[in-house]
């Protein structure tokens, strides 16, 4: 998945870029940079001398965000996903999520006065109301619903893959409680025996996804909550087409799924 990397640290530190150094610049949903063979290139401080943060260390490579938009080669965020550069493509997702972060929170939502950066801890500090805000983590979860030898996939739309049952967490709620209201609100379906898959922090949308499987309880008849889906099917082991791709913990399970891991 898009997050198995080696050594990465991101203990914060107030320190200041060196040449080699890599930049994170994005621009709406885009970041600074290149991919030729698919590999992906990004800037480094040598070549884009700007104001910026410290943020990680994958594998002794240190990657820095900045605020600021420079006239460079940008490209869609989607494009990161299966390329053969696996720690660019982790730094680049979680610079993003960063990046968001910052631009939402300029301002203290409580008392309205400009929010600054803590010096000790990764977070937004008001200074006059004493206001702290965190990055935002979005927790949802993904659902590999198994009927013996088949597998429940749905998809969003006609041109979309088919992928599995998921959504946010509501208040309230235990990640069993949004498990069972998910798949009875998009599909009429319930299950049982659900166990814990993996998990994996998804930067492009701030969220942390939870993966899950577990098996129908009752009836197979599928009430399609077509507000929500284009359509959603059983799938036998052998139908089964990974239109995901390994990047995703929902592609990963999938595949899990056709090899009889799950």
């Amino acid at each position: 998945m898009l997050h198995e990397v080696n050594d990465f640290d991101h203990t914060y530190k107030l320190i200041k870029p060196e040449p080699s150094d890599f930049i994170l610049m994005y621009q709406n949903n885009s970041f600074a940079g290149n991919i030729e063979n698919n590999v992906i290139e990004i800037p480094q401080y040598k070549d884009c001398k700007v104001d910026c943060l410290y943020l990680f260390t994958i594998s002794s490579n240190r990657y820095f965000l900045t605020m600021e938009t420079k006239e460079m080669n940008y490209m869609s965020m989607n494009t990161i996903r299966n390329t053969n550069s696996p720690e660019h493509a982790f730094a680049i997702m979680n610079g993003y999520h960063i990046f968001q972060w910052f631009q939402h929170n300029v301002y203290c939502g409580c008392c309205g006065h400009k929010l600054v950066l803590d010096k000790e801890e990764f977070m937004l500090r008001c200074e006059s109301c004493g206001n702290l805000v965190y990055p935002r983590i979005n927790p949802a979860v993904n659902v590999a619903i198994i009927d013996d030898n088949r597998i429940l996939l749905a998809k969003h739309g006609k041109n979309k893959p088919y992928a599995l049952i998921s959504g946010f967490v509501e208040y309230g709620e235990s990640l069993e409680d949004t498990i069972n209201r998910e798949v009875k609100e998009e599909v009429g379906l319930k299950v049982k025996n659900i166990r814990y898959y993996g998990s994996q922090p998804w930067g492009f949308a701030g969220n942390i996804q939870i993966g899950f499987t577990c098996h129908l309880n009752g009836s197979d008849h599928i009430t399609l909550e077509i507000k929500e889906l284009y359509d959603a099917r059983f799938f036998t082991r052998e139908e089964v087409i990974n239109e995901i791709g390994p990047s995703s913990i929902t592609g990963t399970m999938i595949q899990a799924f056709i090899d009889g891991k799950i």
